[in-house]
């Protein structure tokens, strides 16, 4: 077994107290802008995941674009698919942040077909990240 920590241990004592700062001073955690460990990509596209297990749900079918960083680069959505065909085709579009057209698109095949719907949204990826490095600082 290994032994507890004892409430006199630096490293354990002091967490109520610091947690209790940060929900006082950001009662809803989603107004902390902390660095999310999640973003291990260089370009991460918030909520695919979730769209993809839902089934393709056109109501998650959008999210945000986030460097590693944390740095928000705009919005992800798709478009022109049938949630209920597999083999539907449909396109993937990145609107970059302040803006309000779409600035890069890839077309994908099939919806459910990995090797298609992956490739798109691994060109995509690309471009957005190569825009992204020939921004001005």
């Amino acid at each position: 077994m290994q032994p507890q920590k004892s409430n006199d241990d630096p490293k354990v004592s002091h967490w109520p107290d610091i947690l209790s700062a940060v929900f006082r001073l950001a009662p809803n955690i989603e107004q902390l802008n902390l660095p999310n460990m999640d973003y291990i990509y260089p370009i991460n596209f918030v909520g695919h995941d979730e769209w993809l297990d839902s089934g393709y749900d056109s109501e998650l079918a959008q999210g945000d674009v986030v460097t590693r960083d944390g740095e928000f680069l705009g919005r992800w959505r798709v478009v022109d698919y049938d949630q209920k065909d597999e083999y539907s085709s449909g396109r993937i579009e990145f609107i970059v942040d302040g803006e309000s057209s779409v600035k890069f698109t890839e077309d994908f095949a099939a919806l459910d077909i990995r090797n298609s719907r992956g490739f798109a949204l691994s060109q995509l990826t690309r471009t957005i990240r190569v825009w992204h490095e020939e921004q001005p600082a």
